[in-house]
């Protein structure tokens, strides 16, 4: 064990729980995998193929200390560097929101959720019980409001839609939409909220955003990994923990934790503004149920992350945001525009049903 990393419980009674830290994201991620590599259990998955070989398993905590210091990004990042930005204009922007699957349309095979939908707009069918204390007299409200009880449908980060669903049938030899209903629907931007709540009461130990429904995820065939963000501010600086059930550590966590580095700091200066004092993004705690290498890759993993760390010094295997951005700038605009069109294809795909 080293002082960066190292075995919380070596799993003679279940999984083995491990800890990895870096004063950066690209620092803390490869601890991380490092020390999944050296101490985590073989373990078979759902979506093993016949042949592949298990993959290596633990429950893990990374911590980030300085997320915004640098280096941000490491070079051995399975993929092309401008998919970093585009995951984080995904989970911040939501550019591809209108991407996920008709949950009405059996034959919709398309993403169940995107992470921006679910934490900036969580949808929930609306409860007769919030209409209800929505719907209470001013005076009323102010009594409740006394005793720390406050209407949902008040807040400025909630509001409710007709959503619609459709009814789907055969029509001749066409499966069609053959009626169409709404439903009343609370949406709810979680981030928005918890800013608020940040702003009010900064060290309150009940501001998170989750991305569970077990009304949809429990039937789901292929939930949310991640399941909550936890934010929380003392001596000035904003601690986030950030709680996965399940994580592909080599090829998704750093781009989770690219696009959650960028959130976390927009918190913090939202919160800031909003308080009119400066709130230092802190560090972030970042735990995985399951941080997992798939056997299926293992080898690419053994002749593309191990030799680049074992021949090359930290800086020359990392690089800083500066150092991406002229990237970023080149090759973004070409990006979106492709989702852009793809956007509109799913439109006009949705309008001939």
């Amino acid at each position: 064990m080293s002082g960066k990393r190292g075995v919380i419980s070596e799993g003679e009674n279940g999984i083995p729980i491990l800890f990895a830290t870096g004063n950066s994201l690209a620092e803390a991620w490869e601890n991380s995998l490092l020390e999944l590599y050296e101490h985590g259990s073989l373990a078979p998955t759902q979506y093993d193929k016949k042949g592949d070989p298990e993959s290596r398993d633990a429950t893990m905590t990374m911590v980030i200390e300085d997320p915004s210091s640098e280096p941000l990004i490491h070079r051995a990042f399975p993929g092309k560097l401008v998919d970093l930005n585009i995951y984080r204009l995904e989970v911040m922007e939501g550019i591809k929101d209108t991407w996920v699957r008709d949950l009405t349309n059996p034959r919709d095979d398309k993403w169940e959720y995107t992470y921006h939908e679910r934490l900036f707009d969580y949808s929930v069918p609306l409860s007769l019980i919030q209409q209800g204390i929505a719907e209470l007299p001013p005076v009323v409200k102010e009594e409740m409001n006394k005793k720390g009880i406050q209407s949902l449908l008040d807040k400025p980060w909630a509001r409710v839609i007709q959503k619609p669903i459709r009814k789907w049938g055969f029509v001749g030899d066409d499966w069609k939409v053959v009626e169409t209903k709404t439903e009343p629907t609370v949406v709810i931007n979680q981030i928005q909220a918890c800013v608020e709540k940040l702003i009010e009461v900064p060290y309150g130990r009940r501001i998170q955003a989750v991305t569970w429904k077990p009304w949809e995820d429990l039937t789901a065939y292929d939930p949310a990994c991640l399941q909550s963000l936890w934010f929380r501010i003392l001596k000035g600086k904003l601690s986030t923990n950030i709680r996965f059930r399940s994580r592909d550590a080599y090829k998704a966590a750093l781009m989770n934790d690219f696009a959650f580095v960028h959130l976390h700091e927009e918190v913090a200066r939202q919160v800031s503004e909003g308080r009119g004092e400066l709130i230092v993004p802190g560090r972030i705690e970042d735990h995985s149920d399951s941080y997992h290498i798939y056997g299926s890759y293992f080898k690419e993993f053994e002749n593309n992350f191990l030799p680049l760390i074992n021949s090359r010094s930290f800086e020359k295997r990392t690089w800083t945001r500066a150092q991406a951005e002229g990237i970023f700038e080149e090759d973004t605009p070409t990006m979106l525009k492709e989702y852009a069109a793809k956007t509109e294809e799913l439109r006009l795909e949705r309008e001939k049903e």
